[in-house]
């Protein structure tokens, strides 16, 4: 006889449906609630934010910039606990002079169904534009995406 012990929920991405871990005796198992052919779109928005001159240095453009991505962190959290993901990249070396400015990606991921995706969409466009507004003297680009999977 072989007896299992629950270890953890986890919830499967995108939805309230529970994957109960269970493992007994060298033997783990992973029992889906829910078929897992049904996949929800992920909405994608990405900031890039580039400083106006090489002359901001790193704390200067952390104090201007770092307000502004916490917009992004707060519209992550509205649908789970994990933050935004954010890469900063420093200028670059005196023999690279392609781009010799501080700069910042930040990146959103959510994955929700359909008509919570096209009022999330109007919500990207409009935080995009927010953070623009709130930094007038530097380069802000935004990408809103929608990723279907199959």
């Amino acid at each position: 006889m072989i007896i299992f012990h629950v270890l953890s929920y986890v919830f499967q991405p995108g939805t309230r449906t529970p994957c109960v871990c269970l493992s007994g005796n060298s033997l783990h198992l992973r029992c889906l609630i829910l078929n897992c052919s049904i996949m929800l779109p992920a909405y994608l928005l990405t900031i890039d934010i580039i400083a106006s001159t090489s002359t901001i240095d790193e704390k200067q453009f952390h104090e201007i910039v770092d307000p502004c991505l916490s917009h992004l962190d707060r519209l992550k959290r509205a649908f789970d606990r994990i933050p935004c993901k954010k890469s900063y990249s420093p200028p670059f070396g005196e023999n690279d002079k392609s781009d010799d400015r501080w700069s910042v990606r930040g990146v959103v991921m959510i994955s929700t169904g359909k008509t919570r995706g096209e009022y999330l969409l109007e919500l990207y466009q409009s935080i995009a534009h927010l953070i623009m507004l709130e930094l007038p003297d530097f380069e802000v680009k935004a990408s809103i995406n929608k990723l279907d999977f199959s």
